[in-house]
C-alpha cells in the first residue's frame, strides 16, 4: 500500500523528527547570524535582512549588471555603493532609553 510507511509509528523516517527540530534550529542559529534567535530585536533582524540582500545583489552578476544600467553607474561603483550601505543599512542606531525609571512625586508637600 502506498504511504504505509509514513503512518507506521515505528518507522525510522518519522521517529525522532519532533525532537531533532529544536537542535537543528539551534545549529542554524549558531552557524548563520541572519536566522536570529529569541532575543533578536526587530532592528537586528532588519539589518541582517538588508545585509543579506546586498550580499545577494553583489553575488549575482546579472543583477549587478541590471543595477549598474538602471543607475547609469559602473559595476564597480554599484558594488562599492552596496558595500557602503552594508555598514549601516538601516541608518544609525537609535539611542536607547535609560532603564532607570525616574518617578515624579504625585503629591507636592
Amino acid at each position: 500500500m502506498r504511504g504505509e510507511g509514513l503512518q507506521n509509528p515505528g518507522d525510522s523516517r518519522t521517529c525522532g523528527k519532533e525532537f531533532s527540530n529544536p537542535s537543528q534550529l539551534e545549529h542554524l542559529q549558531s552557524k548563520y547570524i541572519g536566522t536570529g534567535h529569541a532575543d533578536t530585536t526587530k532592528r537586528e533582524w532588519l539589518v541582517n535582512q538588508h545585509r543579506d540582500s546586498y550580499c545577494s545583489f553583489m553575488g549575482h552578476f546579472d543583477l549587478l549588471n541590471y543595477f549598474a544600467i538602471a543607475e547609469k553607474e559602473s559595476k564597480a561603483r554599484v558594488r562599492f555603493n552596496l558595500m557602503e550601505k552594508m555598514l549601516q543599512p538601516c541608518g544609525p542606531p537609535a539611542d536607547k532609553p535609560s532603564r532607570r525609571r525616574t518617578e515624579t512625586p504625585r503629591y507636592h508637600r
